[in-house]
């Protein structure tokens, strides 16, 4: 599933971006999809940041509803293809 996701470019919206640095939304968005778990020490380091700037970064694109949650992925024993639980905040 994830390759597939990373076929498709990331859009949104302009005025739902923090910064003019579209490069950098884009690698935050990009490795966050493909480990929505992963530590921001580790996203920073990724993606080029400081932690405290990373982490910035990603609160305000929590913030303006860029990312509207995050999602686990399980297998089930009853279905071959295994389900996708999605926690979205409410508001």
């Amino acid at each position: 599933m994830h390759n597939e996701i990373a076929k498709f470019p990331l859009m949104w919206n302009k005025r739902q971006l923090m910064s003019k640095n579209d490069h950098m939304t884009d690698k935050i968005l990009r490795v966050l999809l493909r480990d929505g778990r992963i530590s921001n020490l580790h996203l920073a380091d990724q993606v080029g940041l400081s932690p405290s700037a990373c982490l910035r970064r990603v609160q305000e694109l929590e913030r303006t509803g860029v990312i509207k949650g995050y999602c686990a992925q399980f297998l089930t024993r009853r279905k071959p293809g295994g389900v996708m639980w999605c926690m979205l905040p409410w508001g």
